[in-house]
């Protein structure tokens, strides 16, 4: 639905959402200053949304982002904001280290993902293109058979949950020891060098339109 570079380009709308729900629950208020970066962020967003759906590249033609991919890239920037804004408020109000709360949401996140899996995988379905190639909404059994065959993508698999376990405690350390949009501001940073890794590699072709939307979204960061 969506490639690597467009989904982590769209994620700066985590900083929207955040800004948002900062206002609401954590009754923070923001300049005249602010709120013109804030408006630059969202202008950007669209423009890498609009450039994501009818721009692409003949590399990216059979990998064409659609529109649902980018709704479901919102919705899932809005809950990964309510997640950071929900650990501001209990850091606040409760003393709790980092790495007790990335264990707390590291076991409640496998919980509740295995049981989404197991539901999903007894879901069947009419194959029909990258939605539901093999018979059922989610084939959790064939993904576990293909990393046991495959030595590469099972080391890329544990050097990634390694990776994102180091990724969420500096994440909750920079939400408790300064703020969630502390925390959102810096890591995006990280969409410009996935981006720049899929063009040298050849994954991805050149967007101009893109290129443009994450520049105004830098401009509004800063």
């Amino acid at each position: 639905m969506a490639t690597a570079s467009i989904s982590q380009l769209m994620s700066s709308a985590n900083i929207l959402f955040t800004a948002i729900l900062s206002y609401f629950f954590l009754k923070r208020r923001y300049t005249k200053f602010q709120i013109a970066g804030i408006v630059l962020l969202i202008i950007g967003i669209i423009i890498i949304g609009i450039a994501s759906v009818i721009g692409t590249t003949h590399k990216q033609e059979e990998n064409k982002t659609s529109i649902s991919g980018v709704l479901f890239l919102f919705i899932g920037n809005a809950l990964g904001a309510l997640i950071v804004i929900t650990e501001e408020k209990l850091l606040n109000k409760y003393y709790c280290h980092p790495l007790e709360i990335v264990g707390i949401e590291g076991a409640s996140g496998f919980a509740i993902a295995l049981s989404i899996l197991c539901v999903l995988q007894l879901i069947r379905c009419t194959p029909s293109g990258s939605f539901c190639p093999y018979g059922t909404v989610e084939d959790s059994v064939k993904a576990l058979k293909d990393i046991g065959n495959d030595k590469i993508l099972a080391i890329a698999v544990m050097f990634t949950i390694v990776i994102l376990s180091f990724t969420n405690f500096t994440g909750v350390s920079i939400t408790k020891y300064a703020s969630a949009m502390h925390r959102v501001v810096i890591t995006a940073g990280r969409p410009l060098c996935i981006w720049i890794v899929a063009y040298c590699l050849n994954w991805e072709g050149f967007i101009w339109l893109q290129f443009v939307g994450y520049f105004v979204i830098v401009i509004g960061i800063l």
